[in-house]
């Protein structure tokens, strides 16, 4: 009994990278025991149900053979008994099959440290340069392990594992694991439906933490940057989204919610109603409303929908929108720094109004305002400077 607890430690440490040199040892001489392979041949197939892992027989028992001569196994050590031959030979998919899976877990960790590249601002040399953003995202679940998403931009949260929209099954997502993240960097637009049913598209910029399976009692995610809600009703079970600065709750509705760091917090209903609690107040909305939360206080008003589910719809839509926060969203989707240029401040008081489509060139999009308004732009550094 202790002999097998110790080899799961091993094996999911081996699993997950995180296993010393010594302990390295430890586990690569208990693949080597005939009396292990029971055990061995289990973890693996646990393994499977968890991963959907394609292993090459004829590569496979390359790949073993190349394990067993680094043991030395081959040529250096005394000819093994008959029973400990024919052991090691059918050792060879389990190794080869865990091979494989920590090399998903190897492409996991060096997608996390690729992605924290990828999410900073690019650079650019030119304005023709700058393309518009894509449906780019990945997974993160509590370990820190990044899974990039497919460019079908769907997920959806089924019984025992996450799918994406090209119908692969995730790797590194286990049964019990109890919050994920789904993170949508700058120049991305993801959609997931989750586990009840519901589906929420994610802007540029965003992350939603969920559970696999929802509690018995309520439906709770967390929200940090914008997503659009379309919640399945169940009158048993209300949904709850959580920011920063709110919680909103609802039955089955439709909404859209707002909630980018050191930016207002707006919720704008489309159908249904949704109740908004702060620390201060709680206030309702009906449908074309928003509410928006100014020093802890929520302000009800009338939404311009167009204008607030543009994102969604694939349009920018500006309405006298002060060109600051017009930056912050084309920072957003053309992942690029935009900055005004010292001694043309007085352009951050400028107001547009205008719609294009989000596929447009950034160069397209910047046609939108020297249209009403004489804007210079140059690129220094790889950095967007605007200039009167």
């Amino acid at each position: 009994m202790e002999n097998r607890q110790t080899l799961e430690e091993l094996y999911d440490g081996y699993i997950l990278g995180q296993l010393s040199a010594e302990e390295l040892m430890d586990f690569i001489q208990r693949v080597q025991e005939s009396d292990n392979a029971p055990i061995l041949e289990q973890l693996v197939d646990n393994s499977f149900s968890q991963h959907t892992i394609v292993v090459d027989e004829l590569e496979g028992k390359k790949a073993f053979y190349r394990f067993q001569k680094r043991l030395q196994l081959s040529n250096d050590t005394p000819t093994p008994s008959p029973r400990t031959k024919s052991s090691l030979h059918k050792l060879w998919r389990y190794v080869a099959a865990t091979a494989a899976i920590l090399l998903m877990v190897f492409l996991g960790k060096q997608y996390s440290i690729q992605r924290s590249s990828e999410v900073k601002v690019a650079h650019y040399q030119s304005i023709q340069d700058i393309k518009p953003g894509n449906t780019i995202a990945y997974i993160e679940n509590t370990n820190g392990i990044q899974t990039p998403l497919a460019a079908e931009g769907e997920l959806f949260v089924r019984d025992s594992y996450l799918q994406d929209g090209s119908g692969h099954i995730l790797p590194h997502q286990k049964v019990d694991e109890e919050w994920l993240n789904l993170v949508v960097p700058k120049g991305g637009k993801y959609s997931i439906t989750l586990s009840d049913g519901s589906k929420v598209i994610i802007n540029s910029d965003s992350k939603l933490s969920f559970p696999k399976h929802f509690t018995a009692t309520d439906r709770h995610i967390k929200l940090r940057g914008e997503a659009y809600f379309e919640v399945s009703h169940n009158p048993e079970k209300p949904f709850i989204v959580e920011t920063a600065l709110q919680r909103v709750r609802v039955l089955g509705t439709s909404f859209n919610i707002a909630a980018y760091p050191e930016e207002r917090t707006v919720t704008t209903l489309v159908t249904g109603k949704v109740n908004i609690n702060t620390a201060d107040e709680s206030r309702s909305l009906e449908p074309g409303m928003q509410g928006i939360i100014t020093s802890g206080m929520i302000q009800v008003q009338p939404a311009d929908l167009e204008s607030a589910l543009a994102w969604k719809n694939d349009k920018f839509v500006f309405v006298k929108t002060p060109l600051t926060d017009i930056i912050k969203q084309l920072e957003r989707w053309y992942n690029v720094s935009i900055n005004i240029q010292a001694g043309s401040e007085s352009l951050s008081q400028k107001t547009f109004s205008g719609t294009i489509a989000k596929d447009a060139s950034f160069e397209e999009l910047l046609k939108l305002f020297k249209t009403t308004e004489s804007i210079k732009v140059e690129v220094r550094e790889g950095r967007i400077y605007l200039m009167k």
